[in-house]
């Protein structure tokens, strides 16, 4: 298929990185003397980080603000994404082809725009995509096709020539449904076979050669 416009989710798509997420609330919780309810993580797994803090500020009657709770979570793994995280296997060529046939890349993604720099400047890759959009500064989650729409639009591209890489089946979900061409990318912490909903499907981006031009 010849694109030219292409969407990418961050953490279990273009980055190896959602295990640093694993607890966070819990870990979060626990450093106030809080025992997490063992069903947390599937609680919040589709929320955005805001929505996730104000989630939990309600669940559990803390007594901090939601910009504290997003602060003392973002300051648990905010190291990993500075120091630690990687790019999954064949990203970094697919991208720089991508961008040397002219095709137009943007970031979507749940994660804190400050971690998603650091990690994507870090691995040297970050001038490939025209911007970074979050969850959080558009006040929406990947439960709804919001974000994808507004990558569509900083694109400039048509739907029928830009493809959403997704690892999360909610998220692929939410932009298939709205018409979107998409590309479910295997990640360790898949919880649901992303691979029946998606046009496309990869094991990694060494594979994705073979179904974009």
């Amino acid at each position: 298929m010849k694109i030219k416009g292409a969407i990418f989710d961050l953490d279990g798509t273009l980055l190896d990185s959602m295990h640093a997420w694993d607890g966070v609330g819990e870990r979060y919780l626990k450093s106030k003397g809080i025992q997490a309810s063992p069903t947390l993580q599937d609680e919040i797994g589709s929320m955005s980080l805001i929505e996730s803090c104000t989630y939990v500020k309600k669940q559990y009657n803390l007594e901090e603000g939601v910009d504290e709770i997003l602060a003392g979570i973002l300051k648990i793994v905010e190291s990993f994404y500075f120091e630690e995280a990687l790019l999954k296997e064949g990203v970094g060529d697919f991208i720089n082809c991508l961008h040397s046939k002219g095709v137009r890349m943007c970031v979507a993604t749940a994660t804190d725009k400050t971690l998603a720099k650091a990690a994507l400047e870090r691995n040297k890759v970050i001038e490939y995509f025209d911007s970074i959009l979050t969850c959080g500064e558009l006040g929406c989650n990947k439960a709804t096709a919001q974000i994808y729409n507004k990558a569509l639009k900083a694109l400039g591209t048509q739907k029928g020539n830009t493809v959403v890489f997704e690892d999360a089946f909610y998220a692929a979900k939410s932009a298939k449904r709205d018409g979107f061409i998409v590309c479910g990318v295997y990640d360790v912490s898949e919880d649901k076979p992303v691979k029946d909903i998606c046009d496309f499907y990869i094991n990694s981006f060494l594979e994705a050669g073979e179904y974009f031009d």
